[in-house]
């Protein structure tokens, strides 16, 4: 139903600008870093690393169990590759 699929997109959009906004987050921190590694600085860096793992974490079950089966039952097809790098969802509409 176009309900759910909207629900599941606007999850999905919002998990992946939370992890865009931690990201970034990361980022700062380079240029601090840089100008001395304090205890408190790396502890900080610390805590967004954890932050950030445990968004994508999250991310990657809700989509397993929300949006996978929405496409399932559109008629897509995907492919989850993962390796040392991460891990890449390709999705296609299947032929008719």
């Amino acid at each position: 139903d176009g309900g759910r699929s909207r629900w599941a997109a606007q999850l999905v959009h919002f998990d992946h600008r939370q992890i865009a906004k931690q990201a970034e987050r990361l980022r700062m921190h380079r240029s601090l870093l840089e100008h001395g590694r304090s205890g408190e600085a790396i502890a900080e860096v610390r805590c967004d690393l954890f932050g950030l793992e445990a968004l994508l974490r999250a991310d990657l079950e809700r989509e397993e169990t929300f949006l996978l089966p929405l496409l399932d039952e559109r008629g897509y097809r995907y492919r989850i590759d993962a390796d040392e790098r991460g891990t890449l969802t390709t999705i296609w509409r299947a032929a008719a």
